[in-house]
């Protein structure tokens, strides 16, 4: 038995991303009504990864899917931290990439509820 809380035991959506350079993004996301009510990520990477993943699941929560897929593009991340090194630009993107793959999961989900129960144990 787990000790504490671990998302996935929860979330209706699910995204896993990893880039060139190795860092690794999960996002998880659940879903009540139609809006995002929470959003977590996990990170395996640099610096600028983490903030990047911690900004992107911070501008999807308490929006719809639809609102919440708009709201994360990598421009916008970027903005939100005040301009990424250009050997970093490509973090927003991976988080980016993160959430977009929670969010089509989560539309999966709700769509064919079935596959939740089928997600890595």
């Amino acid at each position: 038995m787990r000790d504490s809380w671990i998302p996935e035991d929860d979330a209706d959506g699910h995204g896993v991303v990893t880039g060139s350079c190795g860092d690794t993004i999960e996002v998880f996301v659940k879903v009540d009504d139609g809006r995002i009510t929470w959003a977590h990520h996990r990170c395996c990477g640099c610096a600028f990864t983490a903030a990047c993943a911690l900004v992107a699941t911070r501008r999807i929560e308490h929006k719809t899917l639809a609102e919440a897929r708009r709201a994360v593009r990598p421009e916008a991340i970027d903005d939100d931290l005040g301009g990424l090194p250009e050997d970093h630009k490509h973090c927003a993107s991976l988080a980016t990439h993160a959430v977009h793959e929670a969010i089509d999961d989560a539309i999966t989900v709700a769509r064919e509820p079935w596959r939740k129960a089928y997600r890595r144990s």
